[in-house]
């Protein structure tokens, strides 16, 4: 028992492809289907709201919604979830396929777009079975997985900054997008490496300051890249600085590579302004 414990599992194949056809097919669907948008709009004390709801939106949140009840059916067949929650193993892969799909609808269907579909499907499923095998944490897998999930994590931060900043979103809708977003991201981060707690409140913390400095710079004349990449910047860093500070060994080394990493990714946004 204790070997079969330490060899952990693996999701059933038949299973996962199953997931992957159907996510993968949900993606064409935008391509083939259209209604009338429809416009929402109203006025608040000193703002007007209006938000315009297109055949893209409706697929996307339809493709989170699939991802996110295939990854909960994939789960249940894990030795060791019984009746544990899975909230926090089919929230990631649900905004991943979400993320995912904001720059695939804005790319024309060429060759690049077949890559961008192949690419984000293949991400998709990679962090399904990712999440599978941290459901162990005494797989000897387990450290592979969590660094593959908080790889991902910031990937699609960037990668959802970045298409925001290339559609110029409002900012009424980019501030609450990555302030949720980063946000969970954190969240699911700190969970990985501590197993038994949730961080809600550095997590909010850290969201909010990566939201404020992602306000201040929609107004600066910079690339869409640029934007991501000094938006992911604070994400990223305030994350591994508090969880480093968390651990018993913590010391001033990690304040020193915070620092460093935080020049690294703000000299590269300004490297592509």
């Amino acid at each position: 028992m204790q070997e079969q414990a330490t060899k952990g599992y693996l999701p059933n194949s038949d299973q996962i492809s199953t997931i992957s056809a159907t996510i993968l097919l949900a993606y064409t669907l935008e391509r083939f289907f259209s209604f009338p948008d429809r416009e929402f709009s109203t006025q608040l004390p000193g703002i007007y709201i209006d938000i315009t709801l297109d055949i893209q939106i409706v697929v996307a949140l339809l493709i989170a919604g699939l991802t996110a009840s295939g990854t909960d059916w994939l789960l249940r067949t894990h030795p060791k979830i019984k009746d544990k929650n899975t909230v926090e193993h089919w929230l990631l892969p649900a905004i991943t396929a979400l993320v995912i799909a904001i720059p695939l609808f804005q790319i024309p269907q060429r060759p690049i777009w077949w890559i961008g579909f192949l690419a984000g499907g293949s991400l998709i499923i990679l962090i399904i079975i990712a999440e599978y095998i941290s459901i162990n944490t005494q797989d000897l897998r387990f450290s592979y997985a969590a660094g593959t999930i908080t790889t991902i994590a910031y990937v699609l931060f960037l990668i959802l900054a970045t298409a925001l900043g290339y559609a110029e979103a409002r900012l009424i809708l980019l501030f609450p997008a990555l302030l949720l977003t980063s946000m969970l991201l954190s969240l699911r981060v700190f969970r990985l490496r501590f197993h038994d707690r949730w961080f809600l409140s550095e997590s909010f913390i850290i969201s909010l300051v990566t939201a404020e400095i992602a306000a201040g710079l929609h107004y600066l004349p910079i690339s869409p890249i640029s934007f991501g990449l000094a938006t992911l910047a604070p994400a990223y860093v305030l994350t591994n600085l508090l969880s480093s500070l968390k651990k018993p060994e913590a010391s001033s080394q990690a304040i020193v590579e915070s620092a460093i990493m935080l020049i690294i990714l703000w000299f590269a946004a300004f490297w592509f302004r």
